[in-house]
């Protein structure tokens, strides 16, 4: 007989293969967004560098660096405000306003993360704008490394 968790774990299992990914990683030298898991990733010199990794890939400028950094931690925090405004809506079971309760959060999580967004575009913008940025890393390069 099939319980309950089974087919979640089934179901989960399914859609994992469902994520969208970037498939072509380019290797010019400049950075790009391409996805990664289902979730916006920058690529540069054939790394696909997810949220954690931003900052690493995008520091060969203070600025573009300091850019990377904040659209890493709106995204973050854009999450945490998700899972914030998520527990007051599965309260509504027990305390039907609850959902009025987490709203603030749920807005705050839209705004933080339009704001990664843009600080993410901002970024890869300047990285390519700058000279000195757009180069290959080549072979045995710290970029690369921490796959």
């Amino acid at each position: 007989m099939i319980t309950l968790s089974k087919l979640l774990l089934t179901l989960s299992i399914a859609l994992a293969g469902c994520l969208p990914h970037t498939t072509y990683v380019p290797k010019s030298g400049k950075a790009a967004i391409g996805m990664k898991r289902g979730r916006l990733a920058i690529i540069k010199d054939g790394d696909v560098a997810e949220r954690d990794r931003f900052e690493v890939v995008m520091a060969c400028e203070p600025s573009v660096s300091a850019l990377a950094r904040t659209s890493r931690d709106n995204f973050k925090s854009a999450e945490r405000n998700q899972s914030i405004s998520g527990v007051f809506t599965a309260l509504t079971v027990i305390f039907p306003l609850a959902p009025l309760i987490g709203l603030p959060w749920a807005i705050k999580a839209v705004n933080q993360d339009q704001t990664a967004h843009a600080a993410m575009v901002d970024a890869v913008n300047r990285h390519n704008d700058t000279p000195h940025c757009v180069r290959s890393a080549g072979p045995g390069s710290a970029i690369g490394a921490n796959r």
